[in-house]
């Protein structure tokens, strides 16, 4: 009993060194409250990235046609917030991702680094960060409801 104890307590700190304190405990809290509701994986993905791309854009204050389609730097950087969600949150493969935004599989790699990078230096990218974490709070809550309601 005590290895699982210690196995369990190691995950959990990776857990929290990876996401922080205040957003590990978010996390957490909406596993808690898990449903039983079953959810096919492509319906999943598909229901994730359109709230995804609509609440980057709502965040961002662009419409969804701007962020899939448009070529300013405000327009890429909520189209990599979208990748970068939909991908951590349905762990789809970066090729897959590439048909469902009609892009290449590299390409979404390129915007999920990019998204990355941008996550760790909070301080330089502070409202591309608020901005991440309004949209990834929503869609928490928006994967937790549909589960929850089925």
């Amino acid at each position: 009993m005590g290895e699982v104890t210690g196995d369990f307590q190691a995950a959990l700190d990776a857990f929290v060194k990876q996401f922080g304190f205040n957003k590990g405990t978010f996390v957490l809290r909406r596993l808690i409250k898990r449903s039983t509701a079953k959810v096919d994986g492509k319906k999943m993905r598909e229901i994730v990235i359109a709230f995804s791309i609509n609440e980057c854009a709502k965040v961002c204050g662009l419409s969804e046609e701007q962020v899939l389609k448009g070529t300013s730097r405000s327009h890429a950087e909520a189209r990599w917030k979208a990748m970068h969600l939909v991908k951590f949150y349905t762990n789809a493969s970066y090729a897959e991702l590439g048909k469902l935004f009609g892009i290449t599989g590299r390409a979404v790699m390129y915007a999920v680094t990019k998204c990355r990078e941008m996550l760790e230096v909070p301080k330089f990218e502070r409202q591309f960060n608020e901005r991440y974490l309004a949209a990834e709070k929503s869609l928490i809550a928006y994967i937790t409801k549909i589960k929850k309601d089925g």
